[in-house]
């Protein structure tokens, strides 16, 4: 399995998102998570998926949909 690192800001936002979904749904709040890092375990074992955004940033990035969320 490929490996990734996530930054302090992303795991900031991680844990913001999970303390608002749990708000209402604490189960939902860790299926939410499960599928993010499911998605970054596929992406950092494939990094080309995914699809540009020239309209958002000029940087060579990728942008994956998970839910409501984008993994940049």
């Amino acid at each position: 399995m490929a490996e990734y690192l996530l930054s302090p800001e992303a795991l900031e936002d991680l844990q913001s998102i999970r303390d608002f979904i749990a708000l209402d749904s604490p189960t939902g709040a860790d299926k939410v998570l499960d599928e993010l890092f499911a998605a970054f375990d596929q992406l950092a074992e494939w990094p080309g998926q995914g699809h540009t955004r020239p309209d958002l940033t000029p940087r060579k990035v990728r942008f994956w949909p998970v839910g409501s969320y984008l993994v940049v």
